[in-house]
């Protein structure tokens, strides 16, 4: 209709009114563009607000699983400690040789010795490793880089926080699996099972005649300080993302 209305206006050589129905044309155009380039911008921010909402879930959901692993860390930490001391008379070195790293430097987990010997054989066996939850952050990045409107340097914050998880869990995976398996198999050799009944005297006897046994307790006593060192910082930095997060989604 509009486009009639210009022919017919210059037809007539009314050239006010030619002007006046391209001037029209154009706002409307341009409202339009603009009302569009709105509605994009109102549906791209409530995309990252669902977003960023799952991903706090997906944090909290990782806070709860690092205490669980956390837990059994200490427990395990403890159990292994107690069963050398008692053994073979076994102490937690402050440094390991050459000083190659300060074992009193970590962020050691809290020495709670088993009151019973079962409970020591439980917790030496079992295993506990991280898993990280990365639905959200893995839609996030699915098409490469990420932006944010609500806070530009939070994606870089991200993706150091789940490179260092990352990173935790396959050396977890390449160093803490293997030996957990060994340990168990060892134990599995002379009858032994995580949850059998067992006294102090028949499990400081097995330890002190074991060499073997000796080796892979001390190792998992270094392989679990680190995990805990490791861990705390995952978790500190999971507690400051939704801190952040949630700061400024209240904003």
């Amino acid at each position: 209709m509009r486009l009639l209305r210009i022919t017919h206006h210059i037809k007539q050589q009314n050239w006010l009114a030619v002007f006046l129905d391209f001037l029209i044309v154009v706002i409307g155009v341009f409202i339009g563009l603009q009302v569009s380039n709105w509605n994009q911008n109102r549906l791209e921010q409530q995309r990252e607000e669902k977003l960023l909402q799952e991903l706090v879930e997906d944090l909290n959901a990782d806070l709860l699983e690092i205490d669980s692993v956390l837990y059994f860390t200490r427990m395990r930490y403890s159990a292994d400690a107690t069963m050398l001391k008692r053994a073979i008379n076994w102490q937690i070195p402050d440094q390991y040789p050459d000083d190659f790293e300060k074992h009193a430097d970590y962020n050691k987990p809290k020495l709670i010795e088993p009151k019973v010997a079962s409970d020591a054989l439980y917790f030496s066996m079992r295993v506990s490793g991280f898993d990280m939850e990365k639905r959200t952050y893995s839609k996030l990045t699915f098409g490469g880089d990420f932006t944010l409107t609500q806070d530009p340097e939070l994606p870089e914050l991200l993706r150091k926080h789940y490179n260092l998880a990352q990173q935790w869990m396959e050396t977890e995976t390449r160093f803490h699996d293997p030996l957990y398996s060994k340990l168990i198999d060892t134990y599995s050799q002379y009858g032994i099972g995580m949850l059998d009944q067992i006294s102090w005297q028949q499990l400081d006897s097995l330890i002190a005649n074991t060499p073997q046994l000796q080796g892979m307790l001390k190792n998992s006593i270094w392989i679990t300080s680190v995990q805990n060192e490791y861990l705390h910082n995952i978790r500190k930095n999971t507690q400051s993302l939704i801190q952040r997060i949630q700061q400024h989604q209240a904003g």
